[in-house]
């Protein structure tokens, strides 16, 4: 009997005990259950997208590592990916998360977007993924990167979208989103979604000292990748209209100064020859504030926007220009044009930068000319000089006009370019300058 007694009151504690442990507080209860939650959509999201994302590899055997990532766009077999993982490919494979592999029958690509589709040919409809809408995603929102990292397939990581519209040098001609997902090797092409398991990026590129993930991984905006696969889909390449303008940055107390509500603008700073903004009633010093009723807030928007405009379109574009008439605030409007095949190396080339030598110059085209009261082509434009440089110890400054080098003429950057090359920088060259109407000389050397 005092047996059975003391068995209860041992089992009785133990109970109580049991009881006691869990406990927790109506707020503890609620904060388990909104990670709960978050856990759920996140399956639910990786759920909806993981049927469609598929590894790039360049073997049709099932052992071999992934060369990328992918995501099934379209059910007949349309993959979206980067173009850094097709170069130098001879030959491509597409696996699907049931194992089957597919031979790439077709490849496109755009560089400056850093896409490529590849078209395989199922014998039925494959699982795709939706491409959301980027422009609505924003700063500390959830997404989920997705691929095979090191050939690890079906691979998920969580973050957040760190920042929009960052420019990275490798891709000069987008804008890309920041994630700080972890994204490494073998992730490039996978898709980022959203919580609603839609695609809104396109994973890319890593910022990295040590040559895998730290914290900070760019993606392609689903917006760009849809406009640019619908391009390489219908016409095998990614057309793209032009303005011709080279813009810069406008201080924020320039703005103010304006009485225009503080934001970031930029400055028509020049124009390239024969381009439709050469041709509009756009000025040197205009300040683009909108574009077709979208803020412009970098050289990147307006490169963008323009881009994307189809050729023969007009856009119109809000400027402030100073002492404009009937007022300063006015709207342009100009017919932008197909890009020429050669423009992006055409425009490279008419403006030079050099950080050892320390200057940065463009050439006189015929609006600048004429405001600063030259001859068009009778020299090139300096538009910037850096501190404790070589040009800075030249005598070299903004608004200075280069018009020889070495005693021969130029008349363009190209033509700076070429002379330069054949000259011993480290003896040093000899400029003729252009300063306030009156021609001098400097030595510039290294």
């Amino acid at each position: 009997m005092k047996t059975s007694n003391t068995i209860i009151t041992v089992l009785f504690a133990i109970l109580a005990f049991a009881v006691c442990l869990p406990c927790m507080s109506d707020d503890d209860v609620a904060a388990v259950n909104q990670a709960k939650g978050l856990s759920r959509a996140f399956r639910a999201a990786t759920k909806k997208a993981l049927p469609a994302v598929v590894q790039i590899k360049n073997s049709n055997n099932i052992e071999m590592p992934a060369i990328g990532s992918g995501v099934i766009i379209e059910p007949s077999g349309i993959v979206l990916t980067n173009n850094h993982v097709t170069v130098d490919e001879t030959a491509l494979y597409v696996q699907l998360t049931d194992g089957r592999i597919y031979k790439v029958v077709q490849t496109r690509t755009d560089p400056y977007t850093d896409l490529a589709v590849l078209q395989i040919k199922p014998e039925e409809k494959l699982p795709s993924a939706k491409l959301g809408d980027s422009d609505l995603m924003d700063i500390g929102d959830w997404v989920l990167a997705i691929g095979a990292p090191f050939s690890l397939d079906q691979s998920v990581s969580a973050g957040i979208i760190s920042a929009k519209d960052r420019s990275i040098e490798e891709m000069p001609r987008t804008t890309m989103i920041q994630t700080d997902a972890a994204i490494n090797p073998g992730n490039s092409g996978g898709p980022l979604i959203n919580l609603d398991g839609e695609v809104i990026g396109i994973t890319s590129a890593i910022y990295t000292t040590k040559g895998s993930y730290e914290g900070v991984s760019f993606a392609v905006p689903s917006n760009t990748a849809r406009w640019a696969s619908a391009e390489l889909l219908r016409y095998g390449k990614v057309r793209r209209s032009y303005l011709g303008v080279g813009t810069a940055p406008v201080p924020p107390q320039t703005i103010r100064a304006m009485g225009i509500p503080i934001r970031p603008a930029v400055r028509i700073s020049r124009f390239l020859p024969n381009s439709p903004a050469e041709k509009s009633g756009l000025k040197l010093n205009d300040i683009i504030l909108e574009y077709n009723g979208q803020p412009v807030k970098t050289a990147a928007d307006i490169q963008r926007l323009v881009e994307q405009t189809p050729a023969g379109t007009v856009g119109k574009i809000m400027i402030y220009r100073k002492g404009g008439q009937p007022s300063p605030l006015m709207m342009v409007q100009v017919k932008v044009a197909a890009m020429p095949d050669d423009f992006l190396k055409q425009a490279a080339a008419e403006a030079f930068q050099s950080e050892e030598l320390g200057f940065s110059a463009i050439d006189l085209h015929n609006q600048l000319a004429d405001q600063i009261k030259v001859a068009p082509y009778s020299g090139i434009y300096i538009m910037d000089v850096s501190p404790n440089s070589p040009a800075m110890r030249a005598g070299l400054r903004k608004g200075f006009v280069i018009q020889a080098c070495n005693g021969v003429k130029i008349r363009s950057v190209k033509e700076f370019i070429s002379l330069l090359e054949n000259v011993d920088i480290e003896r040093g060259v000899m400029l003729t300058i252009l300063v306030n109407g009156r021609v001098t000389s400097v030595l510039l050397q290294m």
